[in-house]
């Protein structure tokens, strides 16, 4: 038996009404999830940039590394489905802050090593708070031929005269 005929079977003598109910709602259930994923995606951007920023300017070695324990944490949060949809710029900051901070984690790109054993659940659970901070304008592309810089003289063009 196959799964059409089993569905068939299942639903009786209304097949098409049945069929139409189960695409709109899935249309439905994959807008909304989709809107929230980008949101999601977006809000982890957000945080993450501004992790990356504090992080830069904190001179605190206690406040960076809590910092860096939190991007991680901010990271694993984010599921793959929430990248789907989500906006290229929201994916470069979320990027561009894992490789940021893959710098300074244990174990790279896999991230922090494992915690001390030794610490409280107080100390480990004791987050900073991050200031959030927008990222300043729109993202340019490729320069226009307004904005392109004047064309160089090519030096082959001159003569040296001795």
């Amino acid at each position: 038996m196959t799964l059409c005929s089993f569905g068939l079977r299942l639903l009786g003598r209304r097949p098409l009404l049945a069929c139409s109910f189960a695409i709109s709602e899935s249309r439905r259930f994959a807008l909304q999830s989709s809107t929230g994923g980008e949101n999601l995606c977006r809000e982890a951007a957000q945080s993450l940039f501004s992790m990356e920023r504090f992080h830069r300017n904190s001179h605190v070695e206690g406040e960076r590394r809590q910092v860096e324990r939190q991007a991680w944490r901010e990271l694993q949060k984010l599921p793959d489905s929430a990248t789907e949809n989500a906006d290229i710029n929201d994916i470069t900051d979320v990027l561009g802050a894992w490789c940021y901070f893959s710098r300074f984690w244990e174990q790279g790109m896999r991230g922090p090593g494992e915690e001390e054993q030794g610490k409280s659940d107080e100390s480990r659970e004791k987050e900073i708070k991050v200031p959030s901070v927008e990222r300043s304008g729109a993202r340019f592309g490729a320069p226009t031929a307004d904005e392109a810089p004047p064309p160089r003289a090519n030096p082959l063009d001159e003569v040296l005269e001795f």
